[in-house]
């Protein structure tokens, strides 16, 4: 097509929604308040946050008529925002159509964890662990309940690896009724082992662990406080990771980062880097941790935090640059859900058999049990559009995405400001540059 070049599809379910723009030639038009635009070479990329469609435009003229037909420029008078929340019920309406049922699952293990982190939201939790009773009873849940052709499941806790006979039942349960399962697990890396390892990559279709750490080794250690360790933790944990990559399962490097460890993530990185080099199995993320906690005693001023963000940027693009994995947002435009609580195909399965729709309350919340066969509904106050966004998010492009939800713990704690939009849109820029790259690398351009 002269002068564009689409890099990524459009959403069929938003295109099906909104259908194409007519072109008029006698009209005026503007670029559409969900647009990102950036420029790359002699070109520039256009993402629309609506559609999820991202393509490269090398002569504006000529692709003029196409960016109106796809919605990445609209009639000059057109009320955007106001469509927004219509448009969101309307997908949430047709996806409820579609068959009822779940296909990823957060399974909790256990709630008992072999760190003691300052920051942890579950300080406090009920301690359990999964029997295996209610093992075997969650495989008829997810037999009866599965939406799809294979089941998707997180591992989670506590620390999941307290508990593997559950795991192993689980596993054994699903393969056993031919259903179809990969699996992936947060963990804090400490307790995986030689046999462990060659299980989890056989027995539990493991292809994915994130493992968070807190900075060099010392730093580390010291807010991790583990129970009972014998060496390192640090440094366990990273023979661990080389382990996990020699079994080719992937891993994701988690950082926490706060102003006591601000100085030390540059050198964790390059220190990951320099052992298991520009492996396509292993790739970072970054969290403040005032994003994540409870806790009072570790937020931080604007001006700390301004410095936190512009530093997890700066890394990012250092990473992306050198052609190492980082995690960033998602190009998938607008969906009917904003996280995992008001994604209807997301369950989490509690230890005790419990049911509930977020990993952050579940310790007060439960919405079913799978002693009961029957699906779990969730409240029409998870899909409400809660918040009123001010002038903030006026001249920001993901506010067709961005769906805050006073029934959540978290987006309660973050509200927006000037400098986390400016760190949320590099990001996003992040994503872009990379998709992009992928697109070159893949067709050979």
């Amino acid at each position: 097509m002269d002068g564009i070049r689409i890099i990524r599809d459009a959403s069929y379910a938003v295109m099906c929604l909104c259908g194409k723009q007519k072109y008029d030639y006698t009209l005026q038009y503007r670029l559409s308040d969900f647009v990102f635009r950036c420029k790359i070479g002699g070109s520039s990329l256009y993402y629309s946050c609506l559609t999820g469609e991202l393509v490269e435009v090398t002569k504006q003229e000529m692709a003029f008529q196409y960016l109106v037909k796809h919605w990445f420029y609209v009639e000059k008078g057109l009320n955007e925002k106001e469509n927004a929340p219509k448009l969101r019920k309307l997908l949430y309406a047709l996806e409820k159509r579609e068959k009822p049922g779940y296909n990823r699952f957060e399974i909790l293990t256990t709630t008992k964890c072999n760190a003691n982190c300052c920051y942890c939201y579950e300080h406090g939790f009920k301690q359990m662990s999964m029997s295996k009773d209610t093992a075997l009873k969650v495989v008829h849940y997810i037999k009866n309940n599965l939406w799809g052709a294979e089941a998707n499941i997180r591992w989670y806790g506590g620390e999941p690896l307290m508990n593997t006979k559950a795991i192993d039942w689980i596993s054994e349960g699903l393969a056993n009724q031919g259903i179809a399962f990969s699996s992936k697990m947060i963990s804090n890396g400490y307790l995986f082992s030689e046999n462990i390892i060659l299980k989890a990559s056989k027995l539990w279709n493991l292809k994915n662990v994130r493992i968070t750490l807190d900075g060099v080794e010392n730093t580390h250690n010291t807010i991790k406080h583990f129970k009972n360790v014998s060496q390192s933790p640090f440094l366990r944990i990273l023979n661990n990771v080389e382990l996990l990559l020699n079994a080719g399962i992937s891993v994701t490097i988690r950082i926490n980062v706060e102003n006591h460890n601000i100085d030390e993530i540059k050198e964790v990185v390059d220190l990951i880097c320099a052992r298991f080099g520009k492996t396509k199995l292993i790739d970072f993320m970054f969290r403040p941790l005032s994003n994540t906690n409870k806790l009072a005693t570790i937020e931080s001023d604007d001006e700390t935090r301004r410095k936190i963000y512009n530093r997890i940027n700066e890394i990012k693009t250092y990473l992306f640059e050198n052609g190492v994995g980082v995690n960033s947002r998602e190009l998938i435009g607008l969906t009917p859900y904003s996280c995992s609580a008001d994604d209807r195909r997301y369950l989490l399965i509690k230890p005790n058999g419990e049911l509930a729709f977020c990993p952050e309350d579940f310790d007060i919340k439960q919405h079913g049990s799978i002693d009961k066969s029957e699906q779990c509904l969730r409240p029409l106050s998870y899909y409400e559009y809660r918040y009123d966004k001010g002038d903030i998010c006026n001249d920001c492009p993901l506010y067709i995405c961005c769906y805050p939800n006073n029934m959540c713990p978290a987006s309660k704690k973050t509200v927006c400001n000037e400098f986390q939009k400016d760190s949320i849109l590099k990001d996003l820029e992040l994503s872009i540059k990379k998709e992009y790259r992928h697109y070159k690398k893949v067709n050979k351009i």
